[in-house]
């Protein structure tokens, strides 16, 4: 992980046609090096070229699989991650409830799988207007985090940062200050006061009292 994108994006077009050649076109292995390479494009903003790529690996695991597969949720997420950054908030959105169906459907409603994809859901809804069905989204989410990692970890921080962000959106300063500094608390004690991770939330706990 040392942010290569170039180098990380030859080595897995080399590896592509190796593993198509080996296993098939249609292999599930091929469906990994596919999502791998799309991840790098997607980290060099080449969204485009991820989505093909991601699309083609969802075709794969569903043919693999099948469509219902917790295989297919992770590929799902993805996709539906490069159409959000493209703004097709739309489309983002029918492929995140997908997952979230397939992950609940597997796991149960409350496993920890559900919270990422719930998660980025509400950043949809958030992004178009609706803030109400975003703040339950990230609720959901939250509270699936606290029971899985504790309520001072720092997975729950960033939850309470987007829910915090949701009620400022609305104009309900308090509601959102009280969320950021709780996740501030949360963050001083995984970083320390002085360091980098800590002044963001600390950005953003100004931006409220402004």
């Amino acid at each position: 992980h040392q942010g290569d994108y170039d180098q990380a994006k030859m080595l897995y077009q080399r590896a592509l046609p190796i593993v198509q050649k080996h296993y098939g076109q249609d292999h599930v292995a091929v469906s990994s090096t596919l999502t791998n390479l799309a991840n790098v494009l997607q980290h060099q903003g080449d969204y485009n070229q991820a989505k093909v790529l991601y699309q083609r690996a969802i075709r794969i695991v569903q043919k693999h699989y099948g469509r219902d597969h917790v295989a297919a949720s992770s590929a799902l997420n993805n996709l539906a991650n490069v159409l959000q950054h493209q703004g097709d908030y739309n489309q983002a959105k029918v492929l995140y409830q997908r997952a979230i169906r397939i992950v609940q459907k597997h796991y149960g409603r409350d496993h920890v799988a559900a919270s990422s994809a719930l998660n980025n859901l509400a950043n949809v809804r958030q992004h178009q207007g609706d803030y109400d069905q975003a703040k339950v989204l990230y609720r959901c989410a939250l509270g699936i985090k606290e029971k899985h990692y504790g309520e001072d970890h720092v997975e729950v921080s960033s939850t309470l940062t987007n829910l915090a962000n949701v009620h400022q959106c609305q104009g309900d300063y308090d509601k959102a200050k009280v969320l950021h500094e709780r996740g501030l608390r949360i963050m001083e004690k995984h970083y320390g006061e002085d360091h980098v991770e800590v002044s963001s939330t600390l950005t953003n706990l100004a931006n409220v009292h402004q």
